[in-house]
């Protein structure tokens, strides 16, 4: 028997050579524990936080006026005052004090734009959104100002540009105040560009129109302002100070809502949206382009102002019932021309892929090192392996361009025209600048191509696999694969929709062959089942009637 010491020594868990690590396991479980209880009660902590974080919001958004207004449905306006809430500090302001206060605004814009800090412009821009004068900026005021730079009509914008130039609130504005804010804005567009237009740069454009504004008056009222502004309407573009710190905010609400948006979508989309091959911006610019402006000089060339751009893009992505005509019919010939120029150019290029696409980029530029006959085949052979949308593009973009180099009076030769277009055909995802330098010569030489050859380019052969052009089993190429049978098989059941079509014409021209027949017999039937008898059947004698059968006697 062991002694009571032995005993107590194999029993005593303490006296085991695996005490240490069982009380470190133990230990370090424990430890484990209560990190998950701190972690849970900081999570309910923070969902506590943000209930009543929520709780208050819905307060808040409870007291603002959130119906529907001029340009904004109910569902934006909503979206506006979300977004108001959130700029404002998350502090017990009770419901009905929500509004935003000089240095507030001012600490807003300066987080989007630092030059804010250093300048008055932010008291100038408190000042104009501030409708009444009281020193704070409510929703409605902010809404206000929102709506305007989102969705305002020209006359909005210019009242806007007005109360901006009215720095002493006057009802009128001076030369002095013009040309002060042109200053402000002037300095601020050269921040925000990063340099790459020097603030002298845009005040020499800006004071050229604003001599111009007052060439014969000291003073001018609101009225005669915006008399004056329509025909130099660069003087009330500073609105594009507004634009650049609420841009963010209306692009997230068009992306939000999605509501029959054009430019910016992907070109599928559009097409499916509006039910035709090629979307209506570009087949209406081309038409008026063609009736009106294929002899204009520096076409695609000469810019349009800024407020007549955003007055079509507005009226376009409005909705599917747009006509650009009823705003280029209130301009000038010529400028309503180069803005509709300007607007085909602006669809294109807010693409958010290029026409020729990405995945062909480096295809494209390959093919310009091959002699001209093998180059040809080659763009044929890549135009084969674009989406529907883009090849269908392409047949109404590139007959179009070539009728505007064909037309000697505008003076835009090939170079031009294919310099100007090629942004909107083809570059690289990432778009870098250097990367669009170097091979500016290669995509210039691949749009004059396209544009000189088009007939040639626009054939498209479908018995032909392009994918042997890439590397062998490379993702590109199975693309090009999956490309070319889904194009098979659209041409195959394009081929089918022809012959089903044929087929009905054939029946309908039968049908009304026999009606006509029918009319000239002058008979009828009592049953259909019974054929008529034609007029050649009339004239036969009758048939004799056929007796009962007798029996054989054999």
């Amino acid at each position: 028997p062991r002694c009571p010491n032995q005993w107590r020594s194999h029993t005593d868990p303490l006296s085991s050579p695996l005490a240490p690590p069982l009380l470190l396991c133990l230990a370090l479980r424990l430890l484990l524990l209560l990190l998950l209880l701190l972690l849970l009660l900081l999570l309910l902590l923070l969902l506590a936080m943000g209930n009543d974080l929520s709780r208050r919001r819905k307060r808040q958004l409870a007291h603002l006026d959130t119906s529907a207004t001029q340009y904004l449905s109910e569902d934006e306006v909503k979206f506006v005052a979300n977004k108001f809430l959130s700029i404002l500090p998350h502090d017990d302001t009770p419901e009905e004090n929500v509004w935003f206060t000089r240095p507030l605004l001012a600490s807003f814009f300066a987080d989007i734009a630092p030059y804010i800090r250093g300048s008055t412009l932010g008291d100038e821009l408190f000042r104009t959104a501030d409708l009444n004068g009281d020193g704070r900026l409510d929703f409605k005021e902010f809404l206000h100002m929102f709506e305007v730079v989102a969705r305002g009509s020209t006359d909005d914008k210019m009242e806007l540009a007005f109360r901006l130039f009215d720095r002493n609130q006057t009802g009128t504005v001076c030369e002095k105040d013009v040309q002060q804010m042109m200053e402000h804005a002037s300095a601020f567009l050269s921040s925000v560009s990063s340099g790459m237009v020097s603030s002298q740069e845009f005040l020499v454009a800006k004071q050229a129109v604003a001599d111009k504004l007052f060439c014969d008056s000291s003073q001018l009222s609101i009225e005669e302002f915006k008399r004056r502004a329509m025909r130099n309407k660069a003087v009330f573009a500073v609105y594009s100070v507004f634009e650049f710190f609420f841009r963010p905010s209306i692009a997230a609400m068009d992306a939000h809502f999605n509501r029959n948006s054009v430019f910016g979508r992907a070109l599928p989309d559009v097409v499916q949206q509006e039910g035709a091959p090629v979307p209506k911006v570009v087949t209406q610019c081309m038409e008026f382009l063609r009736k009106h402006g294929l002899h204009e000089k520096g076409l695609f060339r000469i810019a349009v102002d800024v407020t007549v751009q955003v007055t079509l893009v507005s009226l376009v992505d409005s909705g599917p019932g747009y006509e650009i005509t009823s705003v280029l019919s209130t301009l000038h010939e010529d400028d309503a021309v180069h803005a509709a120029a300007c607007l085909l150019k602006y669809y294109l290029r807010s693409l958010p892929e290029p026409v020729l696409t990405f995945s062909l980029y480096s295809a494209f530029l390959a093919a310009v090192s091959l002699p001209l006959q093998q180059r040809i085949q080659r763009y044929l052979e890549l135009i084969a392996l674009l989406p529907r949308a883009n090849r269908n593009l392409l047949h109404e973009l590139l007959p179009f361009l070539s009728e505007v180099v064909d037309n000697g009076e505008n003076l835009m030769d090939l170079k031009n025209v294919g310099t100007i277009i090629v942004p909107s055909l083809l570059h690289t995802k990432e778009n870098d600048p250097e990367e669009v330098l170097r091979n500016l010569d290669h995509t210039v030489t691949v749009a004059c191509d396209l544009i000189h050859n088009h007939k040639a380019v626009l054939s498209v052969d479908l018995n032909r696999d392009m994918s042997v052009f890439l590397p062998a089993g490379s993702d590109e190429a199975k693309e090009m694969q999956s490309q070319m049978r889904e194009m098979k098989y659209e041409a195959r059941i394009s081929e089918l929709e022809k012959l089903l079509s044929e087929r009905d014409a054939t029946i309908a021209a039968l049908k009304r062959r026999v009606r006509d027949l029918e009319v000239s017999d002058g008979t009828t039937t009592s049953s259909p089942l019974v054929p008529r008898r034609s007029g050649f059947a009339q004239a036969l004698p009758p048939t004799p009637p056929v007796g009962p059968r007798r029996a054989s006697t054999a």
